[in-house]
């Protein structure tokens, strides 16, 4: 089994694509979040984690069998799911390299006025754990 940021290959991109719970599309992908906004480092070391965080989009995307993507609009949730909680504004800047790969693996850019972006954040069940669910729904309000 290859490994990826600590995150196990093998087990990127478990859940339904097109398929259960009124989602278009939902896949959960095994990385790690945390607040660029607040972190200091080499620029190096932040281009290294957003390059393992969208190959593991790609990666989980590609695994969970997600077909042609669907017509606009769409309403794109991002869960981040981790041990603890943090700001909406540290929380949407987490999301960055992932909601990046989520719009290249549907072919828009992620400022597509037909995209709605949501961001949430749950506690996860034990310590230690970290993941993003990806939600790809139609978007009624916008229809």
């Amino acid at each position: 089994m290859a490994w990826l940021g600590g995150a196990s290959l093998g087990v990127v991109g478990h859940g339904d694509a097109m398929h259960g719970e009124g989602f278009l599309i939902r896949i959960s992908v095994p990385v790690r979040t945390q607040s660029e906004l607040n972190t200091r480092g080499h620029w190096a070391s932040r281009a290294q984690r957003f390059k393992k965080h969208r190959v593991a989009v790609r990666w989980a995307w590609r695994n969970a069998g997600v077909g042609e993507s669907p017509k606009l609009p769409i309403c794109v949730t991002l869960v981040r799911i981790a041990p603890r909680r943090m700001d909406d504004d540290n929380l949407a800047g987490s999301m960055k390299a992932v909601r990046d790969e989520v719009a290249a693996c549907l072919g828009i850019d992620d400022g597509d006025p037909g995209v709605t972006w949501v961001y949430q954040q749950e506690k996860g069940l034990g310590p230690g754990r970290y993941e993003v669910v990806i939600q790809v729904e139609e978007d009624r309000d916008q229809a």
